[in-house]
């Protein structure tokens, strides 16, 4: 299977924690092209506290990037984002611009610390949905309140929040409580999303084959290319799922 939609990952050089320069930037559109990716969503970390960038800065590495993925292939493509670090001003600056969403579309990628509270996690999705969004919970599975009770994946999405899960979690790089809690996820059909977070061409990369094959393997075909390419397609096309 091929044509998945990376709809989160760093492959903006200089920007954040991600690829360091250029040619990190080409490595990592290799890797996810020779892996089944068809599509990247680019969402450099939006935290001006410690990622101090402008938008101009953004622009100019994302059109790089379109520029490397023409290089590699005709077929690659690439759109803009941001990972979100939720805070007090996050929504206010959703609704002025500052805030990339994903592929221009209503969807927003957002993430928190590891420990936050629960509470916390649902007041903020209620918070970007009543302003008119589509929140993305980046990694729902690295947060302990969802690791430790995956059962409240539901009630995030029912508070208007959609999940996703990072690709190599699933193959069990983060340990296997990680991995547990998103088979639980899975058997609930409580993941919208599964996608890289790559950051690097090491230890987190862009890689979604292995992914892919594994959730083929244990949760079927169908499941797989509606996590993988459907829903990652609906916000290309920003079309609500």
């Amino acid at each position: 299977m091929t044509g998945f939609t990376d709809i989160h990952c760093h492959i903006l050089p200089g920007l954040d924690d991600g690829a360091k320069d250029r040619q990190m930037l080409e490595q990592m559109l290799e890797m996810a092209y020779e892996s089944g990716t068809r599509a990247l969503i680019a969402t450099s970390h939006y935290n001006p506290e410690v990622f101090n960038y402008t938008a101009a800065d953004y622009e100019q590495r994302l059109i790089l990037a379109k520029i490397a993925a023409m290089d590699i292939a005709d077929d690659l493509k690439i759109y803009p984002g941001n990972e979100v670090f939720f805070t007090s001003t996050s929504v206010e600056d959703m609704l002025s611009g500052k805030i990339k969403t994903l592929a221009d579309s209503q969807y927003v990628l957002v993430e928190f610390a590891p420990y936050q509270d629960f509470a916390y996690i649902c007041k903020a999705v209620r918070e970007v949905s009543r302003a008119g969004f589509w929140p993305v919970v980046a990694h729902a599975e690295r947060y302990v309140a969802v690791a430790e009770v995956p059962e409240r994946a539901g009630d995030l999405i029912a508070e208007g929040a959609y999940i996703q899960v990072n690709a190599a979690h699933l193959l069990g790089s983060d340990g296997k409580k990680v991995k547990n809690a998103i088979h639980k996820m899975l058997k609930r059909n409580e993941v919208h999303f599964i996608a890289s977070d790559g950051h690097n061409v090491q230890r987190r990369t862009t890689q979604l084959k292995a992914c892919a094959d594994y959730l083929c393997q244990k949760f079927g075909e169908e499941q797989c290319r509606t996590i993988m390419i459907d829903n990652p397609g609906k916000i290309i096309s920003k079309k609500m799922i």
